[in-house]
């Protein structure tokens, strides 16, 4: 082709941006290429350390949040986050923080607790997730969780936004990345971090089977 028509195209994607982007497919499928159906439970599982940066490191060796599915329809992918536990090292099943000791950390059912909304929709950028406090069918509210130390008492962090991640796509298994999302000291000693980033890698599988899903 003439190189007039690539200077061409390459003018209109910069004019639009949006052009250039693959859109989102958020069709969640198991095994792969048959779309899992709604009221279906799934568990997202980290794979590595869930941990909060503020400076310092604060880490929990395993996260396991589980959930059911509301909708899976190709443009709308939404799940109720129901459950969750966090442990630490098999010994002691408690986290780690560096100033403040050993803690357990709970993403509780009490004020701004569970149920959480996780959803995908066409709409949003490609392999973007979104996840927020409150079900799918209810009002957005804020996320919260909790640190009980055996130092300084309880640190309880807040976010109020909703946040954002990635998934990865068929024919790799289902994996939700969350990096860098921000939560603020809501009550408890100065020696809790006043604020940190969270970040924690989470595998999707199937949960009567065990099996891994794929976003398709």
């Amino acid at each position: 082709m003439h190189p007039k028509f690539f200077a061409a195209l390459a003018v209109t994607l910069a004019l639009f941006p949006s052009m250039a982007q693959a859109a989102n497919s958020p069709e969640l499928t198991y095994p792969t290429g048959t779309l899992l159906a709604a009221k279906s439970k799934i568990k997202a599982t980290s794979t590595g350390y869930i941990k909060l940066t503020s400076g310092m490191e604060f880490g929990c060796f395993m996260a396991e949040f589980n959930g059911t599915l509301t909708s899976n329809n190709g443009t709308t992918l939404e799940a109720d986050i129901e459950s969750s536990l966090v442990t630490g090292t098999t010994t002691t099943h408690k986290c780690i923080g560096s100033n403040i000791g050993e803690f357990t950390w709970t993403f509780g059912t009490a004020t701004n607790g569970m149920p959480w909304c996780l959803r995908s929709t066409s709409a949003m950028a490609a392999d973007e997730f979104q996840l927020r406090g409150g079900s799918c069918t209810a009002a957005q509210r804020p996320i919260r969780f909790v640190w009980d130390t055996e130092s300084v008492g309880e640190c309880v962090y807040e976010r109020s936004g909703t946040m954002i991640g990635t998934f990865t796509t068929a024919p790799e298994d289902t994996v939700l990345t969350i990096a860098g999302q921000e939560f603020t000291r809501l009550s408890g000693s100065i020696l809790c971090p006043s604020n940190g980033k969270l970040d924690m890698t989470l595998t999707v599988t199937e949960t009567s089977s065990g099996a891994p899903t794929y976003m398709d």
